[in-house]
């Protein structure tokens, strides 16, 4: 008789312990469920990148790159553009533009013009390439695969070289510079004169639509 509370106890604390165990193991995250990383947003037409940079005051990052068929590509996508030192930095500084020259797959009915005016303009010799650029299109600095690649002495998904470097062109963008509208000829050739730079020309015609109206207003405002 005296053994029944003994084992009594032995039972309670036994249904105690597995208790415990399960709800250890159900508080475990299960990797399949785990909510996934949010990719970034790469913009593949450049007035929609434009118009972001523009709206947020901010640079373009444009990556001019291969992902289908270049092994540089590839591998800077996978050490570093999907890393999330480079994912926060680029969330918060930039606006992401991917000019990719597709091989073997369809990048959309515009990709093709739209990549060989950026080869032209920006004298892309090799891919991938790096350009940092204002809304307007104005180079403000540019790198190759050696500058953004991961180094051999960092560790995987940390590339602080290419975070630095990238952060480094954000501290130094040039400045804003306000467009200068002088009143009229004469007062445009006065400050010419003075501070030793051409003179801009605006010739307007009688008919001063909205549409003309709209194109001067965007002239003026770009750097």
């Amino acid at each position: 008789m005296r053994s029944r509370p003994l084992f009594f106890m032995l039972v309670v604390c036994m249904a105690l312990f597995s208790s415990s165990t399960v709800r250890a193991v159900d508080a475990k995250v299960d990797p399949k469920k785990a909510p996934a990383v949010r990719p970034l947003q790469w913009y593949t037409a450049w007035p929609q990148a434009s118009g972001e940079a523009r709206k947020a005051d901010k640079l373009v990052l444009a990556y001019c790159c291969g992902s289908d068929w270049d092994e540089w590509t590839q591998k800077l996508d996978k050490e570093v553009m999907t890393s999330e030192p480079f994912r926060q930095w680029a969330e918060k500084n930039v606006v992401l533009f991917k000019c990719d020259y597709l091989k073997f797959k369809n990048g959309g009915p515009n990709a093709k013009e739209q990549g060989e005016k950026f080869k032209i303009k920006y004298n892309l010799a090799k891919i991938p390439t790096i350009l940092f650029l204002d809304c307007d299109g104005m180079l403000i600095s540019r790198c190759g695969y050696d500058t953004a690649s991961l180094r051999e002495e960092e560790e995987r998904g940390n590339p602080k070289a290419f975070v630095a470097y990238c952060q480094d062109v954000l501290e130094n963008r040039p400045p804003k510079e306000s467009v200068a509208e002088q009143k009229s000829l004469k007062d445009a050739i006065a400050y010419s004169k003075k501070h030793f730079i051409p003179v801009l020309l605006l010739i307007k015609g009688e008919k001063n639509t909205v549409m003309a109206q709209k194109q001067q207003a965007d002239l003026l405002k770009v750097q």
